[in-house]
């Protein structure tokens, strides 16, 4: 079973925020495959079960914020992935710029509160990541402020090409694996209208 979980806070205030482009691409990618997600209480998360690029797969969203991620993520494992599960967890991340993805097997949270509440309810880090550029803010504005805040033009018009590679990087880790993934969407940047 190959769970791919979602990252972002619940409620429409935080929807085509950046701190949610996680989730986003993760209902994105339900679409892509068919799936429809229905609430699941049990594990705090909304979840689409089934077959995708010949695999077994949990698409999952956490409603929990974003600091209470791993709740969800523990709350799934023992639910779906009792004969054993590959994670792949989706979230932003301020290190890169926007259009920049990385995907990687383990490592710290890189002060990624949702990362951080994921290793601390599994016990462990060894799980793979995909990180989403997000850029970071200009000067004078806060970390916290930036993350919360809509998407501005120019991210808006390059936001398809960004899912549309993110959701091929994610196939190719469901098909191939961690390291296949890593060594062609690594390197890639989308180039960004104006950047």
């Amino acid at each position: 079973m190959k769970f791919i979980v979602g990252l972002g806070n619940p409620g429409k205030e935080y929807v085509n925020t950046r701190h949610n482009l996680g989730n986003f691409l993760v209902q994105a990618l339900g679409c892509e495959a068919g799936l429809s997600f229905r609430r699941d209480s049990g594990v705090y998360s909304f979840i689409a079960r089934g077959t995708f690029c010949g695999e077994e797969v949990v698409l999952g969203l956490p409603y929990t914020y974003m600091n209470l991620s791993g709740r969800a993520v523990k709350a799934m494992a023992a639910k779906y992935g009792k004969g054993g599960y590959e994670l792949l967890v989706v979230c932003d991340d301020m290190d890169f710029d926007f259009g920049t993805l990385r995907i990687k097997r383990g490592g710290s949270s890189g002060g990624h509160k949702g990362i951080a509440s994921i290793i601390e309810s599994l016990g462990n880090g060894d799980f793979c990541r995909l990180r989403m550029g997000i850029g970071r803010p200009s000067a004078g504005t806060d970390a916290a402020v930036y993350v919360l805040e809509k998407f501005g033009p120019f991210e808006k018009g390059s936001l398809p090409g960004v899912l549309e590679t993110a959701i091929e990087c994610c196939k190719t880790w469901l098909t191939e694996g961690t390291e296949k993934a890593m060594n062609r969407f690594n390197p890639l940047r989308q180039e960004i209208p104006g950047s």
